[in-house]
């Protein structure tokens, strides 16, 4: 799954040049705590956050005679539309953030994505969420249980992690495909939505 299927392609956001109290007011409206902020080329440059702003207090003066560019957050993060979702959640995860521009080829603002964005994508990737069963079996050996589950079931998801195999699947007979995987490896875990 690639960025562009999970990011907001209606991002709000500000020119560098902007006036922080402008950007107050943008936020207000639209109900956002942080916002890109844009050169006069749609190129990322920045973040500002609600927070920022409340740091410098809220003097009328202070606000209209400061531009967002001169507070804004420029050594931001940013992740092309063409990203798989994971790389995502990586590049959150490495810089400890939630939100995040993304940015098209030719480096202009293409939306945001926020780590809901991502958790959400994540979980329909690996078909978490929706019916069907779940069954952890302690083994990596993801080709036998994959063969055993699809002579009756149909596979949505196989994720092999610290010795572990996760087969999201649905059958019409899932108890009898619980039975042959168990008769041949051990499973731990095993769910029906």
């Amino acid at each position: 799954m690639f960025v562009k299927e999970r990011m907001n392609k209606n991002a709000v956001f500000v020119h560098e040049n902007v006036s922080l109290a402008k950007a107050v007011s943008i936020m207000k409206e639209s109900r956002h705590k942080r916002l890109p902020v844009v050169d006069e080329n749609n190129k990322p440059v920045g973040v500002i956050n609600r927070y920022d702003i409340e740091a410098l207090g809220s003097p009328n003066f202070l606000l209209s005679n400061t531009k967002v560019g001169d507070i804004m957050e420029s050594s931001c993060n940013k992740i092309n539309e063409n990203s798989l979702l994971e790389d995502c959640a990586l590049v959150m995860k490495d810089n400890k953030t939630n939100f995040l521009p993304v940015v098209n080829n030719d480096n202009e603002l293409a939306g945001v994505i926020t780590g809901f964005d991502v958790l959400k994508g994540l979980m329909k990737l690996i078909s978490i969420n929706g019916e069907g069963c779940r069954m952890m079996v302690n083994s990596v050996d993801a080709a036998g249980i994959a063969n055993l589950v699809s002579r009756s079931g149909k596979i949505k998801c196989i994720i092999v992690d610290n010795g572990c195999t996760i087969v999201k699947f649905d059958a019409n007979n899932s108890d009898e495909v619980k039975e042959r995987v168990n008769a041949q490896y051990d499973v731990v875990y095993f769910v029906e939505k």
